[in-house]
């Protein structure tokens, strides 16, 4: 009895490192962050404006401004432009508002990395065009 207990005890301590080493490296990398100054053809982004990233064509994040011309902010509580990483570092983040215009910046995506990114915006193309052309 007192052997089986003993073998129990070793095999809990033995393996008990497994376990806690497999939850840890499922935990998904932390998110790049961005917060800046925002333009739209050469005048302040105006408050509700949506930025979002793209990586590879897929949006991994986005955010409204809350402030003419910022977006995000720098202190450790405020809102950031949030955008997953995929785990290999190095991914290219295309900025554009949910319009579609991109912006004329990018930034290579580095997993916990908070960046101050200024992001500027051409005019936007509010003319659709005559619908009869």
């Amino acid at each position: 009895m007192k052997t089986t207990r003993t073998l129990l005890v070793v095999a809990v301590v033995l393996l008990a490192p497994l376990a806690v080493s497999g939850l840890v490296a499922a935990q998904p990398a932390p998110p790049a962050s961005y917060y800046g100054d925002v333009t739209v053809d050469d005048e302040p982004a105006p408050e509700g404006t949506t930025i979002e990233a793209e990586i590879d064509g897929e949006i991994v994040g986005s955010i409204t401004t809350d402030e003419t011309g910022q977006y995000g902010g720098e202190e450790t509580f405020d809102d950031r432009l949030e955008a997953q990483c995929d785990e290999a570092a190095g991914s290219v983040i295309e900025f554009r508002l949910d319009s579609g215009e991109y912006a004329d910046q990018q930034s290579e995506c580095t997993p916990g990395e908070v960046v101050e990114l200024d992001l500027t915006f051409p005019e936007i193309d509010d003319d659709p065009g005559d619908p009869g052309e």
